[in-house]
């Protein structure tokens, strides 16, 4: 989970600072959802590579638990941010904290 925190940031911060040299500005929220969502590992694609290395069945499974944990952890992570960031475009400020807990919450259990 840590990793995919990790690498949804540095995806944002390079999509932050290359996009306005081609012309092509998001806003730091817009570049954070995009990093949340290509951050976590395909679990198919791992899955495939380890059959095609004929890896063992017992790394196997771990390796596939990790990555089917990070990608519950980035669907998590873009929900959070989503819910945020639907809540920073309205205007109702009482009601943003509540929402973002609530979103948060929801995404966390279903991130386990």
């Amino acid at each position: 989970m840590v990793g995919t925190l990790i690498s949804a940031i540095a995806v944002r911060a390079i999509l932050w600072w290359t996009l306005p040299l081609v012309g092509l500005p998001l806003s730091l929220t817009d570049c954070m959802l995009f990093g949340a969502l290509i951050s976590p590992t395909d679990p198919i694609a791992v899955m495939g590579t380890l059959k095609s290395a004929k890896a063992p069945e017992s790394p196997e499974l771990l390796i596939a638990g990790e990555s089917l944990f990070n990608d519950g952890a980035g669907v998590a992570l873009f929900a959070i941010i989503a819910g945020g960031w639907s809540a920073e475009r309205r205007s109702a400020p009482r009601c943003c904290c509540c929402r973002k807990r609530a979103v948060a919450s929801l995404a966390f259990c279903g991130a386990m």
